[in-house]
């Protein structure tokens, strides 16, 4: 059992519907290179990691699209399945892991 601090506070589904279209918005946005329009996207810091692996990496969102940008160069045209597959909101804070299937095609 979860203590009160640390019980997720569910909000609606309407919540979860939002942040699921935000992990797809942010498939389309990338695999469409619609730089300002991912940015818009994000938190003020991104925490990159998985569910059982070492802790997450926290960056700026600055950096982040500076990783993400410089990691996508060297893919070409890029299609990213996403699925949001555990999402938790709690009353300031949201997480989401995420499935993510990208398939590639160098420029040629």
């Amino acid at each position: 059992m979860l203590s009160d601090n640390t019980r997720p506070h569910w909000h609606s589904a309407a919540s979860h519907r939002q942040i699921a279209g935000l992990i797809a918005d942010f498939a389309r946005f990338t695999d469409g290179r619609q730089w300002p329009a991912l940015t818009r996207l994000l938190a003020p810091s991104v925490t990159l990691g998985s569910p059982n692996g070492p802790p997450g990496v926290v960056l700026s969102a600055e950096q982040f699209m500076s990783r993400w940008r410089a990691w996508l160069d060297g893919l070409g045209v890029t299609q990213h399945g996403l699925a949001a597959k555990h999402i938790a909101v709690y009353e300031i804070e949201a997480t989401c892991f995420v499935d993510a299937l990208i398939t590639s095609c160098p420029d040629q």
